[in-house]
C-alpha cells in the first residue's frame, strides 16, 4: 500500500483525465446519435431514399453510439476499481492506526 503524495497525486491525475474522457465520449454519444436522426430524416423525406438505405444510416449511427458507450463504461469501470481501491486504503491506513495507538498506549491493560 503506497500512501506516498507522489502516488495520490498520479491518482488524481489520472480520475481527472478519465473524467474529462468519460465526458466527451458522452458528448460523442449525442451528437452522434442526432446526427443519426436527422441523416435519416433527411435521407427519407427530403432525398427520397428507399426506407433501406434509412435502416442502413440508422443502424451504422447506432453502432457507433454502442461502441462509444461500451468505451465510456470501461473508462467508468477503472475509476472504479481506482476510487474502491482508495476506500479500502483508506480503512485499512484506519485499522492499522487503530492498532498501534492500542498497542502503544499507556492505558493499554490497566484499570
Amino acid at each position: 500500500m503506497d500512501f506516498s503524495p507522489e502516488n495520490l497525486a498520479r491518482e488524481n491525475a489520472a480520475l481527472t483525465l478519465l473524467s474529462r474522457d468519460i465526458r466527451h465520449l458522452e458528448y460523442l454519444q449525442y451528437g452522434l446519435g442526432i446526427l443519426t436522426i436527422t441523416s435519416s430524416y433527411l435521407l427519407r423525406k427530403k432525398a427520397g431514399q428507399p426506407l433501406w438505405v434509412v435502416a442502413g444510416v440508422v443502424v451504422l449511427g447506432l453502432g457507433g453510439v454502442g461502441k462509444l458507450f461500451v468505451k465510456q463504461m470501461g473508462l467508468i469501470g477503472i475509476v472504479e476499481r481506482i476510487e474502491v481501491g482508495r476506500e479500502v486504503r483508506r480503512q485499512l491506513g484506519d485499522a492499522r492506526i487503530e492498532e498501534v495507538v492500542d498497542e502503544e498506549s499507556p492505558l493499554v491493560g490497566k484499570p
